[in-house]
């Protein structure tokens, strides 16, 4: 897992902002990605983390990048 790492502490709130940056809820986006909303707000929320082909479909939703969307660099 990504513990102790900045990803590990960040991603949830980036997740959150890009989401309501795009004026979605929580619902829509993880209709739109073929998940459950439960398991999109325990990404949001930190509790588990998505996988990479889920994160992928996430952020081409999102329309940013994997490292903005980890945080390596600001948009």
């Amino acid at each position: 897992m990504l513990e102790n790492s900045p990803v590990d502490e960040r991603l949830g709130a980036r997740l959150l902002y890009y989401r309501k940056k795009k004026g979605l809820t929580q619902y829509e986006v993880a209709e739109k990605v073929d998940i459950s909303r439960t398991a999109y707000s325990q990404y949001e929320r930190g509790v588990t983390y998505p996988s990479f082909a889920i994160l992928r479909r996430i952020i081409t939703l999102f329309e940013v990048d994997f490292n903005t969307i980890l945080g390596y660099y600001e948009e």
